[in-house]
């Protein structure tokens, strides 16, 4: 029997975030905010500031917390008697930690407080997601061509998104909203894949236990699991 299913955390986060900005949208005193980028919806010194930026935290306190959780589920699996997973263990929560704390840091440091700051949370928050794309790349791709097709897409979408902001085609503030739905998406569709690796997770084994085979649909070869009968 695997365990019992929980709520994905990346969703979760996903969800404050969307409620977060919406709020924002509905009680800001400035209606030409989406003109230039979500930001300055954390610039003025209302309520929907406030609903802005706590938002951002609370998403990025979800996001990081979900690290611990993917570091469980990866020393968790029998995989990890594999080097590449044992890499993996430390470097893939790492980044998705770094993600998580740099989008609440953009919550922290509003543009009106620290520009710098605001600035260097925003580029830290795309380069974790870089990272973790490369790092899905060289250690997990085989466990889910799907999720590996996905990120590709991530990656292809992300770049075209920011050059057409170049080229000015679109402004910043579509380009931010296509940048959290891409980052979200894939780190909810990772996360979920992560979970799936250690089902007998939080199922202690007992005399009665049974042995199963992890399916080899990720492209690996069968390992036993243990499940409460």
């Amino acid at each position: 029997m695997s365990s019992p299913r929980r709520a994905s955390m990346t969703l979760t986060a996903g969800m404050i975030l969307c409620a977060g900005i919406l709020a924002a949208t509905l009680t800001t005193t400035d209606p030409e905010w989406w003109e230039l980028y979500f930001s300055r919806l954390g610039m003025t010194d209302d309520l929907s500031a406030t609903l802005f930026n706590g938002g951002l935290i609370a998403a990025g306190v979800v996001i990081t917390a979900s690290a611990v959780m993917m570091r469980i589920w990866l020393i968790s699996t029998p995989l990890i008697a594999e080097a590449k997973y044992r890499h993996a263990a430390r470097v893939v929560p790492f980044f998705v930690a770094t993600l998580g704390m740099s989008l609440g840091a953009i919550g922290v440091f509003p543009l009106s407080v620290d520009k710098a700051a605001h600035d260097n949370s925003s580029l830290l928050m795309l380069s974790s997601f870089a990272c973790l794309l490369i790092v899905h790349r060289i250690f997990l791709r085989q466990l889910s061509p799907r999720l590996t097709r996905l990120a590709a897409i991530a990656g292809v979408t992300m770049v075209a998104s920011m050059a057409a902001m170049t080229l000015g085609w679109i402004n910043l503030t579509l380009f931010e909203a296509i940048g959290f739905t891409v980052i979200l998406t894939w780190v909810h569709l990772l996360e979920v894949q992560l979970r799936s690796l250690a089902p007998a997770f939080g199922w202690k084994p007992s005399a009665n236990s049974q042995r199963l085979s992890l399916s080899p649909i990720w492209g690996t070869s069968k390992v036993a699991l243990l499940s409460i009968q």
